[in-house]
This record gives structure tokens, sequence and C-alpha cells, in this order.
């Protein structure tokens, strides 16, 4: 048995009656609509306080006179202005639109319902009839050189076609090793003495400015200075002996 669809339901749209200022306080009204192809829904309603209530529906299969109130909230949205909605009386989730599908007789959400959309309906039906139609067909009739994707017919290589196969991707450029040349040596001079550290600057060895000890974070005793040169900063291990 196919789903109802969404199109063939009475819909309630909660941001029509919001710019039609039916959403206020004491409103009351009815409202007619169709529901399947001749079956005719009435609806009667009024609202109070942030309560849609229907006082009465009546469909061609039931009448009902309970009072129903259906909540409707209203949010910032990011693009500017209000969005109202529903809230769903029979699983609590947020709605734009209310349905009364043909055979109902209440007012739910499009997920309650079970409903599903025209189109989705078509493209199903569509796919259907071309499995069946491939189904049916003798399997010596069938075309090998077509081959059937999403509904739609896609053609492969003639039956007649000699196969050729693609010649392999060509590997991309080698890999060469080029020897290492430093432009410019990282030390300039020779270490003289122990007392001597070393300037990342001026990449040579220097006696410390102002040596003050220091322990690093690794728990390691070092000695911190000043070049006397350029004036970077020098950090010199004090090895144990």
């Amino acid at each position: 048995m196919a789903s109802q669809t969404v199109e063939e339901s009475f819909a309630i749209d909660a941001q029509q009656f919001a710019r039609e200022g039916r959403l206020v306080p004491g409103y009351r009204g009815n409202f007619t609509g169709s529901q399947g192809d001749r079956n005719v829904v009435t609806v009667c309603l009024h609202v109070q306080e942030n309560f849609l209530v229907i006082d009465r529906v009546s469909t061609p299969v039931h009448s009902s006179d309970t009072s129903i109130p259906i909540e409707f909230t209203s949010e910032r949205s990011t693009i500017g202005g209000e969005r109202v909605r529903f809230v769903c009386v029979m699983c609590g989730g947020l709605t734009s639109r209310l349905y009364i599908p043909p055979g109902a007789s209440f007012l739910g959400c499009r997920l309650c319902h079970c409903l599903s959309y025209d189109s989705c309906r078509r493209r199903e039906s569509g796919r259907r009839a071309d499995l069946l139609a491939l189904g049916s067909a003798p399997i010596e009739s069938r075309d090998p050189g077509h081959l059937l994707y999403g509904g739609q017919e896609q053609a492969g290589p003639a039956p007649d076609e000699e196969f050729v196969p693609k010649s392999p991707r060509p590997p991309g450029r080698p890999r060469t090793k080029r020897a290492y040349t430093p432009h410019r040596p990282f030390l300039a001079g020779e270490r003289h003495t122990s007392s001597e550290g070393l300037c990342l600057r001026c990449r040579d060895y220097r006696e410390p400015k102002d040596p003050v000890g220091v322990t690093l974070r690794g728990g390691r005793s070092a000695l911190r200075g000043t070049c006397p040169v350029c004036g970077a900063a020098m950090v010199q291990i004090i090895k144990k002996d």
C-alpha cells in the first residue's frame, strides 16, 4: 500500500497564520480544505495566549467537538524576522505544518502521520517500473552494452568493438638526490677554551658577558649571559665532572 502524501492532506501552516495575523489572542475562525480528491475538511479554531485551540474537526469519516490546545512558539531567525512553529500534540516535536491525511481526524506532523511527497512517490514508481522491465525482458534480448544505473541507461562498449586496454599511467618525475653543499659554514671559528660559549647570531665561540648561573627546565645547570659583540643571549651548559 502506497504511503499518503502531504499534497493530498489538509494542512495548517504556522508561518501563513502568523503573516495573516491570525495567531493573536482572541482570534476565531473556520477553515475548509480538501482531503484527497473529494473529501472536505472543516476546522473551527480560536487562539488563546500561546495556544491554537481546535474546537471542532469535521471530516467525511469523523466529527469531533473536543477542544485540543496546540502550543505554538516563536523564535528569532538567523536571517531576521521571527519563525513560528507548532508543537505536535502526538510527538512533542516542532513543526511548521500540521496535517490531516485522508481517513484521519486529528492534526499531527508529517512524521506522525507517515506522510511522503508526491515527487518521492513518482520517483520510486519510476525506478520500480525500470527494474520490472529489465527483469521481464529475455536474457538473450538484453543488450550487454548498456548498464542500468539509477533508472538511467548508460552506454557501454559495443559487442563487436575490440577491447583495447589502456596504457599504464606513466610514473611521475623520478627523485634525484643532490649533494648538499652549505653556502655558509655554521661556525666561523674554533673553540679555544672551555669557558667560551656559542653565539648563534655571530656563529662563533665567545666569552659570555655577565654570566649568571641558572637551572634549565630539564634540571641541568648552565650559564646565561650575552654576546660581547652582538648582544645576543647566550646559554652555555655546564658539564658535571
